[in-house]
């Protein structure tokens, strides 16, 4: 994955524009050989070929690449949910073999518990964790209010729009306090107006509160916008390509005009682009 001073990938990849010296003993998510196959009576399958880096704490990470490439497995292994045939990940040097109480996840699919109430919804991981509910409460509301639900939380989730779905399942997540924030393509369905408003809630709320965040996504402005680093990954297997250091003022109302986010695009539409050629050619081939 990625490191804010150095990158190693068996692809090869290195950051552009980034110094190079070495990222040993910091303190983050560290990939170690990472793969996957996975094995079915039709054969072997190579989701993920070998991925080795490190997401550094305090990072905003976005990983992009063509459809089928691993971006979601990858983010699942990561996560605990799922794990690698070959290598390992690691935080601070403990290996992950399952979820952590430290990480969350959000994903694209809606996920709200639709028989409760937007607060009810978000207070749902502290009350497995047993938090006391006046604490739960305190806690809830100032989430609430962070991700501007202000107002709705006697709502339930079918009430409010997809966007406001997504809005009560960051809050659920972050309302945990992770140290680290995995997200698969949360806006992903939402209409365009409607993710342009996430993505600066999303920005806004990581400047307040920083934390590691790795998001997946298939949208190469999204990425830019978000992301200190992109981490562009190959077809599959899944490999990083390279890793693109994102330099914009995210406060810029007008940033997407600026041509420093122009060209930070034009370079990862053309790198990513490739990949998805030559995965087009690998599925079409026999």
């Amino acid at each position: 994955m990625v490191s804010p001073v150095t990158e190693s990938t068996t692809a090869g990849a290195s950051p552009r524009g980034g110094a190079g010296a070495s990222a040993v003993n910091t303190r983050g998510v560290r990939l170690d050989e990472v793969g996957m196959t996975y094995v079915s009576e039709q054969g072997a399958t190579d989701a993920i070929g070998s991925v080795t880096g490190t997401v550094v704490d305090g990072r905003f990470v976005s990983v992009i690449g063509p459809s089928g490439c691993g971006k979601t497995t990858l983010l699942d292994i990561v996560g605990g949910l799922m794990r690698p045939t070959r290598g390992r990940v690691s935080i601070d040097g403990d290996v992950v073999t399952g979820p952590r109480r430290d990480m969350a996840m959000v994903f694209q699919e809606d996920s709200t518990l639709h028989w409760r109430t937007v607060l009810q919804n978000v207070a749902f991981g502290l009350e497995v964790a047993g938090v006391p509910k006046r604490e739960r409460l305190e806690r809830c509301r100032a989430m609430i209010d962070l991700v501007g639900l202000s107002g709705f939380e006697r709502h339930h989730p079918r009430q409010p729009s997809g966007g406001m779905k997504q809005r009560v399942a960051l809050a659920r997540a972050l309302v945990l306090e992770p140290r680290i924030l995995l997200m698969d393509e949360p806006f992903g369905a939402l209409d365009a107006q409607t993710r342009q408003l996430r993505q600066g809630d999303l920005i806004g709320i990581w400047q307040r509160s920083p934390k590691t965040v790795i998001f997946v996504t298939h949208d190469v402005q999204e990425a830019v916008y978000l992301a200190s680093r992109v981490a562009v990954m190959t077809a599959r297997p899944g490999q990083i390509k390279t890793i693109v250091d994102i330099a914009i003022d995210k406060s810029d109302r007008h940033v997407a005009k600026s041509k420093a986010f122009v060209d930070a695009v034009d370079e990862i539409w053309g790198l990513v682009r490739d990949e998805a050629i030559k995965a087009q050619k690998a599925r079409a081939s026999p």
